[in-house]
């Protein structure tokens, strides 16, 4: 009785463990965080996606680039303390976000459900 017992918990527990593990990567691209430094503009997400960002702190702006970040953030969006802004990047475009303020920033996004699946910024932004 014990023997049985202690066999289909363990079968049980492995069960539950691989069934975690077969959906581990599927969030990965769904999300991220990004730091940004004092004065400096990093990139976020590559579209085609709409994403929601989160900044606990004020000091950034939020703009959408057609392939580069360090193009002039002409029109962007001031991103408050705590609250959530709705961002929709098209294909070809970029989401960035720039340090207004003398201290870093962090941001978090993440992508709504429904949408594609960002692109990972790092591939499509020229090197400096």
């Amino acid at each position: 009785m014990k023997t049985t017992t202690s066999i289909l918990s363990l079968v049980s527990f492995l069960a539950i463990g691989f069934a975690g593990v077969a959906h581990a990567g599927e969030g990965a691209a769904r999300r991220g965080q990004v730091n940004v430094k004092a004065a400096t503009t990093e990139a976020v997400v590559a579209g085609p996606a709409v994403i929601k960002v989160y900044s606990a702190f004020p000091g950034a702006k939020l703009f959408v680039a057609d392939g580069d970040c360090t193009a002039t953030a002409v029109q962007g969006t001031a991103l408050p303390a705590d609250r959530l802004e709705t961002v929709t990047v098209r294909a070809g475009q970029i989401a960035c976000v720039a340090s207004t303020g003398e201290r870093s920033i962090e941001l978090l996004w993440k992508a709504q459900s429904g949408s594609p699946a960002p692109v990972a910024p790092t591939a499509l932004v020229a090197k400096r």
